[in-house]
């Protein structure tokens, strides 16, 4: 299994969260968004610009920016 970026992951792919490289605020904004290791996340809709949506398990789809994306390290299933 590689180790990713979350921007990096194709449309109708599922990851699990390994790692947050971000600040602290980032990474408290990340986990009250539901993102915490272990967690599964699919990608809805990656288009060539604008946000990522994303499904988390349990959670429910949310946009999150590329920057904000590529700081989220995931491992593919």
């Amino acid at each position: 299994m590689a180790t990713i970026p979350l921007s990096d992951l194709e449309e109708g792919s599922s990851a699990i969260v390994v790692e947050l490289c971000a600040g602290w605020q980032c990474r408290k904004r990340m986990a009250e968004l539901g993102f915490a290791k272990g967690t599964t996340v699919r990608v809805i809709r990656a288009g060539p610009s604008g946000p990522l949506i994303v499904e988390l398990k349990g959670s429910g789809r949310m946009a999150l920016g590329r920057g904000e994306a590529a700081k989220i390290m995931v491992e593919t299933e």
